[in-house]
């Protein structure tokens, strides 16, 4: 019975926000990025810097399975079913985090109504499905904490999903590179010992590498003549260029220390926005909760989150002022998260003037 009413609570809330999501959805073309998302992956051509082969080939069967709708529809409506399944992991993972419920729920709906996930959540593009295989690498990576500590014989089969969430994730966005630091030290913290297990390291490499192939459709498509290709990646050379950005890299060498102080009140005044402010106090609560109750958690969310807002602060994109607010929708996943845990010293002060005992029990299982 418990098991089911959490599998309910599960897909209640991403059949909820995708309610929210589809009926606030734009109804057809659009222009700038969301606009080449639409209709690139339908004729199967080729995506701006970094090309999102992930995202392109998805997208193209995503318009075979959907019946209904014109193209650009159901491009947008694909964000909507990625962030929905967001929603439904922020839950899931908040609850590996807390015994108690309504943390999860609060995180899962915090992330849900924030303006900026949600906008995009609406729009055709790369940044909902960037999010949720962000929220897949977490939960794998608690799911596999779980199992190696309590000594189950499948955790090597939990590394590896953990290592393929990770390859999907670099097959699709190149900010993914940002969560390797945090990750790796997060899995020799669990298990140091993995560094003298060479068949499970070269077997996780190989199922974090796989889902690399897929940048193969990028040179192969361009010399079969893609429909949509303005940087015809079909030699070695503009293939880097392409996976790479590096026309972009001189973004990160425009801001200067002089502009880090500012940039990061503009992302204090960001996560206000998305967040309110009581939301923001509520966050930090949930973080310091954390730390205190799992250090080794708190260490992963905490890196995950410093190296996705030092990229954003020192990312000029565009040369524009100010940040350029989509690279900073993962750290929405990781604060809301910590909103969501501000619940727990909540939940202890009422059952310690109620005079009864908390537990500390291990967390669930779906």
């Amino acid at each position: 019975m418990k098991l089911c009413s959490e599998r309910l609570i599960v897909l209640s809330l991403f059949f909820a926000s995708l309610l929210l999501y589809a009926a606030t959805l734009s109804p057809d073309v659009l222009g700038g990025d969301p606009g080449e998302a639409q209709f690139v992956p339908y004729v199967l051509g080729i995506m701006h810097y970094t090309g999102y082969p992930l995202y392109t080939l998805l997208g193209k069967l995503w318009t075979y399975v959907l019946p209904f709708g014109n193209v650009a529809y159901r491009m947008n409506l694909l964000s909507a079913c990625a962030a929905s399944i967001t929603i439904a992991l922020v839950y899931l993972i908040t609850r590996q985090l807390s015994w108690n419920r309504a943390s999860a729920v609060l995180a899962a709906a915090s992330l849900a109504i924030a303006p900026l996930f949600w906008d995009w959540a609406t729009l055709a593009g790369v940044r909902a499905l960037n999010v949720l295989l962000m929220g897949l690498i977490i939960y794998m990576a608690l799911i596999w904490q779980r199992a190696m500590t309590g000594g189950e014989p499948a955790a090597p089969s939990r590394f590896y999903l953990l290592c393929l969430a990770y390859g999907l994730s670099l097959a699709h966005h190149r900010t993914a590179i940002l969560l390797a630091p945090g990750l790796g030290l997060f899995i020799l913290a669990v298990d140091r010992s993995i560094l003298r297990q060479g068949g499970i390291l070269l077997k996780g490499l190989a199922w974090a590498t796989m889902p690399l192939l897929l940048y193969l459709y990028l040179p192969l498509r361009s010399a079969t003549g893609a429909p949509f290709d303005l940087h015809h990646p079909d030699n070695w050379e503009r293939f880097l260029d392409l996976i790479t950005a590096r026309q972009m890299s001189g973004y990160l060498q425009s801001v200067t220390w002089a502009e880090v102080p500012a940039r990061l009140g503009f992302y204090v005044r960001d996560l206000a926005a998305q967040f309110t402010v009581p939301g923001l106090v509520l966050g930090l609560v949930g973080l310091a909760t954390l730390w205190r109750k799992q250090p080794r958690e708190s260490a992963l969310f905490s890196l995950l989150f410093a190296a996705i807002v030092a990229f954003t602060v020192a990312y000029r994109a565009d040369r524009r002022p100010g940040l350029n607010e989509v690279f900073l929708i993962p750290s929405y996943l990781v604060f809301a998260i910590w909103l969501g845990l501000a619940l727990e010293p909540v939940r202890g002060l009422l059952a310690k003037g109620l005079g009864r005992q908390t537990f500390n029990v291990q967390p669930f299982k779906l």
